[in-house]
């Protein structure tokens, strides 16, 4: 008999910190995890948490977002 699909995770609350997607208050590659598996649609994200992910504020959630996440839990960018 197969096994059952696991239950998704429930999407975290809105940290207000931004490229936190995980909803702990920090931008690690966990985060940036999740916006490639947005950008790949192997995932959604809420309306809520929509512009925390959206780092470059150009409207999607793609590559890039993910990109200058990893970059900004490396210390190399800073997110304003």
């Amino acid at each position: 008999e197969p096994e059952p699909e696991p239950e998704p995770e429930p999407e975290p609350e809105p940290s207000g910190v931004m490229g936190d997607l995980d909803g702990d208050g920090v931008v690690n590659a966990a985060d940036a995890r999740r916006a490639l598996q947005t950008a790949a649609g192997l995932r959604d994200i809420s309306d809520a948490l929509f512009p925390q992910a959206d780092v470059n504020s150009d409207g999607r959630i793609d590559a890039t977002d993910a990109r200058l996440i990893l970059q900004a839990a490396a210390g190399l960018r800073e997110f304003s």
